[in-house]
């Protein structure tokens, strides 16, 4: 049986491809390169080296690409196999509509991510996906929540808690992770109907203009919001509320893409908002997955889930408090863990207790 391994990027391409080998000799398992890929911003191969074991199938985002070589035996496409539709990375569109087109009236039936494949991705070629939605779904769904659940949660930590007007929706993604619509019938947002109001920037770890000039620092700014958070992911009433869980996860992930600013800082026409704007869609987003998956597995031991529970894991509960963090210890010493902190910012360690 041969058995490889792949290094992927952010957006889920594939990198770089091993084979493990066993070497008899020295009894020592070896990793042989099989393949290394780089790509155009809309997923064509820009260069590559393929190994001894034949051009991997899986590439963009980790979908099946038919191969390009056309011989007798061999009539390829090199177009992706995303599911819902075919695509072809060389012009960057699908090759039939979209089946939820009717949800997105304004735009192109056969367009790919609406032009951002550097940030976006499109996993089954029906929906975009926003960077909070994808973040809260891949999160919990790779800790063993589940599929479905992962969905909701999602669809709360996004449009539940961002509370967009159905024109931002559309300009900026915010749709729900793997679903095809804005917002749910039959749901009652009206908790979040103030998230885009000033008087509730801590909703998304930032400040008001009237703070940041009453001498608010950007510090302390982040700091309430990863309270806010926090504060939300213990109230969520054993995922009762997942309006809670949902606010409590967008502030965190807010925490680190707006780092305490304030409004003028994000949103006004000045320098330092169009950094902002560049941070929230080019930007690092390893910071908030981390806090993501930390959120994730505490809310699954006060759920009474063990989800996500590895030896050496590294967390991080910045702006937790003290009493937050003795109830979040004991739930993980009843697991059997020891929460061992590695700085003085937050960052923890999970370590087994041995017995």
């Amino acid at each position: 049986m041969k058995h490889f391994f792949c290094h992927y990027d952010h957006l889920g391409n594939t990198r770089v491809v091993y084979q493990a080998k066993w070497d008899t000799p020295s009894y020592q398992l070896a990793f042989e390169l099989q393949g290394a890929y780089d790509y155009f911003p809309y997923g064509k191969i820009l260069r590559s080296f393929v190994g001894g074991n034949g051009q991997e199938r899986y590439l963009t985002t980790q979908h099946e690409r038919d191969e390009e070589s056309i011989s007798e035996n061999n009539f390829g496409t090199g177009y992706d196999n995303r599911g819902a539709r075919l695509y072809d990375s060389d012009v960057a569109r699908f090759l039939s509509l979209d089946p939820a087109a009717a949800e997105y009236p304004t735009l192109s039936d056969y367009s790919y991510v609406l032009g951002n494949p550097i940030n976006f991705i499109d996993p089954d070629g029906r929906y975009s996906v926003s960077v909070h939605s994808w973040m809260t779904f891949t999160t919990f769904n790779n800790l063993g929540f589940g599929k479905e659940f992962a969905k909701n949660t999602a669809h709360y930590a996004s449009i539940y808690a961002d509370h967009p007007s159905q024109s931002v929706l559309i300009g900026n993604y915010a749709t729900s992770a793997l679903g095809s619509e804005f917002y749910r019938s039959g749901t009652d947002y009206s908790a979040t109907a103030g998230s885009q109001l000033e008087e509730n920037s801590k909703w998304h770890s930032m400040m008001s203009d009237a703070e940041a000039s009453g001498g608010m620092s950007h510090q302390q700014a982040m700091t309430r919001g990863l309270q806010f958070g926090w504060n939300n992911i213990f109230a969520q009433q054993n995922g009762v509320d997942m309006g809670k869980l949902g606010q409590g996860l967008h502030a965190l992930q807010d925490a680190y893409a707006h780092m305490g600013a304030s409004t003028n800082e994000h949103l006004g026409f000045n320098a330092s908002s169009f950094q902002m704007m560049f941070n929230d869609m080019f930007g690092s987003t390893s910071d908030a997955k981390l806090i993501t998956e930390s959120a994730g597995i505490l809310f699954g031991l006060i759920t009474g889930q063990n989800k996500g529970l590895t030896n050496g894991r590294r967390l991080d509960f910045s702006g937790m408090s003290s009493e937050q963090f003795n109830t979040a210890s004991g739930l993980f010493q009843n697991a059997g863990y020891n929460l061992n902190a590695t700085d003085d910012e937050g960052f923890y360690t999970m370590d087994l207790i041995e017995n």
